[in-house]
C-alpha cells in the first residue's frame, strides 16, 4: 500500500480548486460592481431629489408673490391687469424673486454654473439677494448645467416674463452629475411645470 496521492489525484484536485477560486473571484467581482453601481445611483437619485425640491420650492413661493400681490392689488383697484413675477433666465442662468420663508420680504433667487469652485472646477450654485440674504448654496457634483423654457408650443434657450408677458409653462434643467469621486459624469434632466 502506498502512502500520498497520486499525480492524477493532485491534477484532479489543483483543477478543482482552481474552478472553485475563479468562481468566488467572479461572484465577488460581480457583487462589488452592482454595489458600486447601486450606490452611484442612489447618489444621482438623491442629487436630483434635492434640485427638483430647491427649484419647485423657489419657483412655487415665486408664484405666491404674484398670487398675493395679485390679490392685494384686485381687492385696491380692479381694474389694474395682474402683474407677472420677474422672470428671466438663459441657458447658464435662471433668475426670479420669491418670498423669503417668512412671506414677507421679497428676494432674488439667481441659479447658475460658475466656473472655478468646487471639487470638479465648476458648480451649480444658488445665491439669494434681497433683505433676507441665505448663504450661498453650491451643489458640487453637478459640473455642468443648461435651463430651457417651455411656452406651451416650443422649447427657448431664454426668457423673459416682462418682455414675453407670461411665465414659461416649464422649465427645463439638463446637468451633468459627477455622483462621486472618481466615477463616470452623467447627464441628467429634470423639468419643472409652473402651475
Amino acid at each position: 500500500m502506498k502512502n500520498g496521492f497520486t499525480l492524477l489525484e493532485l491534477l484532479l484536485s489543483s483543477t478543482l480548486f482552481v474552478t472553485l477560486l475563479g468562481s468566488v473571484w467572479g461572484i465577488t467581482s460581480l457583487y462589488l460592481r452592482t454595489e458600486t453601481y447601486a450606490v452611484q445611483a442612489s447618489e444621482r437619485s438623491r442629487i436630483n431629489r434635492l434640485v427638483v425640491r430647491l427649484l419647485n420650492d423657489d419657483i412655487i413661493s415665486a408664484l405666491q408673490k404674484t398670487l398675493q400681490q395679485n390679490t392685494l392689488q384686485q381687492k385696491t383697484s380692479p381694474q389694474k391687469n395682474n402683474a407677472l413675477p420677474p422672470f428671466s433666465g438663459s441657458p447658464q442662468q435662471l433668475v426670479f424673486d420669491a418670498l423669503s420663508p417668512s412671506g414677507k420680504e421679497t428676494v432674488t433667487i439667481i441659479y447658475e454654473q460658475r466656473q472655478g469652485i468646487g471639487l470638479h472646477g465648476s458648480a451649480l450654485i444658488r445665491q439669494t439677494q434681497g433683505a433676507f440674504q441665505v448663504p450661498l448654496q453650491i451643489v458640487p457634483e453637478i459640473i455642468g448645467c443648461r435651463f430651457r423654457y417651455y411656452d406651451g408650443v416650443n422649447w427657448h434657450d431664454s426668457w423673459n416674463s416682462q418682455k414675453q408677458n407670461a411665465l414659461p409653462k416649464a422649465v427645463e434643467s439638463v446637468y451633468r452629475i459627477v455622483p462621486l469621486q472618481g466615477a463616470k459624469p452623467l447627464w441628467e434632466s429634470v423639468i419643472i411645470a409652473l402651475p
